[in-house]
């Protein structure tokens, strides 16, 4: 019974299943708070059965996983130095069990997302899904170890998920109602940019907190090559101009009378993003910068909650 616990927080671990609970409230919030509201005040049906809905969600959602799992696996020389009490491969599970794992848990993410290509007609969904997880295999293998390019990878997939249930009504409805479309491509921007641009600070804190196990693996990140003070320095413009861009939108708020909406995007987005520039700004070495990993994991949930705000006070 403790093997089987074990092997369990294991795969939590593993799977990063918090990420994964996350992915799942993300896509729901969009789904019924942004999407759904937008096509049905122009009396458009959703573009999915409830099935097919379903089959869409979980397929991301096992990719995602997957991608979690090769990273781990291919991860192993570093994690040595980065995470010596938590390492899931090499301690828990062998490489070989972990590839094995990679492979069934991605090939049933794959299956999956059949149902809503197939069922609807898009084969370009099934092709983006194909591509992600090719990406996520590449990220894990060479671009991970390169600078810069494997943070822009993993931000653009992770804008990807916020960008497709938004992307799939655009598509399908393309040409017959200006307005709703134009709705659906101005909220897929905005969260979508979000989603990109705090991902990509989110994975260069991560690059500067692992910059030790990175340097003993060989790997050429940011921080390896250009070290902790130079990431640190682009990381503060990224997370001002994300501050600047958010206040903006705050004032806006106020001036259309959005009180309620202004209030909680100053109180649950701007200020931890103040928080965060704090935090980044006193980083001096990688164990100082676990605080501003946690607090940008916190302002895009934040983020992705503002959805019902959004739905209540600007599309009801």
């Amino acid at each position: 019974m403790t093997k089987f616990l074990n092997s369990c927080a294991t795969l939590w671990h593993l799977f990063r299943v918090n990420n994964l609970l996350i992915i799942l409230l993300t896509l729901y919030l969009l789904q019924y708070f942004l999407v759904l509201p937008i096509l049905n005040n122009n009396a458009y049906n959703n573009c999915f059965s409830t099935l097919e809905w379903i089959c869409f969600v979980l397929s991301i959602v096992f990719i995602a996983a997957g991608g979690n799992c090769v990273n781990d696996c291919m991860d192993r020389i570093s994690d040595a130095v980065n995470k010596k009490k938590h390492k899931a491969i090499g301690q828990n599970f062998s490489y070989h069990t972990g590839i094995i794992i990679y492979y069934i848990v991605t090939s049933i993410g794959l299956l999956l997302a059949i149902v809503p290509s197939y069922g609807e007609n898009i084969p370009w969904l099934f092709l983006c899904f194909m591509l992600t997880t090719i990406s996520l295999w590449q990220y894990s293998t060479f671009w991970k170890k390169t600078i810069f390019l494997g943070n822009l990878l993993i931000a653009t997939l992770s804008a990807l998920v916020v960008i497709l249930p938004f992307l799939i009504p655009i598509n399908m409805y393309k040409g017959t109602n200006a307005t709703m479309i134009q709705d659906l491509c101005l909220l897929m921007s905005i969260y979508g940019g979000f989603a990109f641009l705090l991902s990509l600070i989110r994975e260069l804190i991560k690059t500067m907190e692992d910059v030790r196990g990175d340097a003993h693996a060989h790997c050429r990140t940011i921080a390896v090559v250009y070290g902790i003070k130079k990431t640190k320095k682009i990381v503060l413009w990224l997370t001002a101009i994300v501050t600047i861009i958010l206040i903006i939108t705050t004032i806006l708020l106020v001036l259309y009378q959005k009180f309620i909406f202004a209030t909680y995007v100053g109180i649950a987005i701007v200020l931890p993003c103040c928080l965060l520039l704090y935090e980044i700004f006193k980083i001096k070495n990688s164990k100082n910068c676990h605080n501003s990993s946690l607090i940008t994991k916190g302002i895009m949930l934040t983020g992705i909650l503002s959805t019902v705000l959004t739905y209540l006070f600007l599309l009801k």
